[in-house]
Order: C-alpha cells, then structure tokens, then sequence
C-alpha cells in the first residue's frame, strides 16, 4: 500500500466514519492524485495537490460548492483540508460513463440534448461574478486587474521559457507582450473552465447528463476562452 493510499484510507474513516471496503487509483490526469474510495455510504473521490499546486487546493473544493449552489451538476464536496502541507478534497463520485467513451453509442437525438445541457451548465458557469481575470486566489477573485495584464503576464512567461516551449510559440507570445484589446471590446470576466472535455463529461445509464467534473482549471478571463480550450483539444477541420 503506498502512502497517500494509506493516508485516503486514513481521512476517509476518520471524516466519514466508515472505513474503505476499497481504494483505486485514478490514472487518469496528471496535475494531481486520486483515489476513488469505496464506502457504505457510496463511491468517493480523494483528490490530493502535489506541491505547486496547493493555491487549486485551496480554491477548487470551496468554487465546487459555490457551482452548486448556483445549480451547475458539480461533485457535492465531502470534506477538503485547511492547511497547505498537502492539500485534499473528498467528494462525492459522478456515477456514469465519460461522454468520451460513451459518444460512440449515443444516437444524435441524445447527443443534441446533451450538448444543449451542457451549453446550460456553461451559461451558469459564465453567470457567476467574479473580479479580475487570471488565476483564481479565491472563488470569486483572480489575480490580474485587468485583461491586459493577465494577457502580458502570460506572453511574458512563455517567452521566458527557453526550451520549454517551441520558438515559433515564443515568437508568437513575444508580440503579444504589447496586446492591447480593442477600445470597443467588451472584457468582463468571466469563469472558464479550462480543462473542458468529453473527458470531463459525465452521461448516465440512459445518455443523459448526469454530471461535469475537474475545475482544477478554471480562471478567468473572457468568454470566447472556453471554446478556445476545446477547439485547440479537439480542432474542428
């Protein structure tokens, strides 16, 4: 047993009450570590942040709950940690199938409702008031003042990232040091799930929506991004 198993196993009985009957790892993803958690009271996830990652720690559980309270289909959050040693979330598990593995089986009728569900989710997602754009440092506040500066700090750090990233990229993030948006451009901040995806998806037993998962991602910025996210994943020819 390795030792964040033991430890799932640890904040599982003692925040729940009732000792794993079995822990599976999650492999899917690579920003942090997961377990899915079999109960008596049903399936959980424990979600632990690796080291740089504690601010999504800090953020993700509390921006979960706020999606739900505004009605997006999100994981009802179990408990998360306070401190910043290591930090988790234990939530609720999504039963159903990825819309990635069960695209392929659904008829068009159920993937247009689908997909209308989804543009719902994104509607209220997008609805949701936030100040400044960037990285989240709380569930209604990011860290740029303005779109511009966000755009400026992140040319900036691609063109500082000397053989991480591909000349042509820096050369691109080297003109967009000096972006400015247009003076009739409208930049209200907006959430934007990032991490969007079919992957991300959730159907259930009868193809419909049965919910969204991982907003490590999310930030802020303005509303096209979105879709950006998912055309750069998944180019339209």
């Amino acid at each position: 047993m390795s030792a964040l198993e033991a430890e799932t196993r640890r904040l599982v009985t003692e925040l729940t009450g009732h000792p794993p009957s079995a822990i599976e790892q999650i492999t899917k993803g690579v920003m942090t570590y997961k377990f899915l958690v079999h109960t008596r009271i049903g399936r959980l996830v424990v979600r632990f942040y690796p080291l740089g990652r504690e601010q999504a720690g800090a953020v993700e559980p509390a921006l979960l709950e706020r999606f739900r309270s505004a009605g997006l289909m999100t994981p009802e959050v179990i408990a998360a940690s306070t401190a910043d040693r290591m930090r988790y979330s234990i939530y609720r598990y999504i039963e159903g199938r990825t819309l990635e593995d069960a695209a392929s089986t659904i008829d068009g009728a159920s993937l247009a409702r689908l997909a209308s569900n989804v543009s719902e989710q994104l509607a209220l997602l997008s609805g949701l008031t936030v100040e400044n754009f960037g990285d989240l440092i709380s569930p209604v506040r990011a860290e740029h003042s303005t779109l511009r500066h966000l755009v400026r700090a992140t040319a900036k750090r691609a063109v500082e990232a000397r053989g991480e990233l591909p000349s042509s990229l820096r050369e691109v993030a080297g003109r967009m040091l000096n972006w400015k948006p247009h003076p009739n451009a409208a930049a209200r901040a907006q959430l934007i799930w990032g991490d969007i995806s079919p992957e991300h998806i959730i159907v259930d037993q009868c193809d419909r929506l049965a919910g969204l998962i991982d907003f490590e991602g999310v930030f802020v910025a303005h509303r096209a991004a979105t879709l950006g996210f998912l055309q750069a994943r998944y180019p339209i020819p």
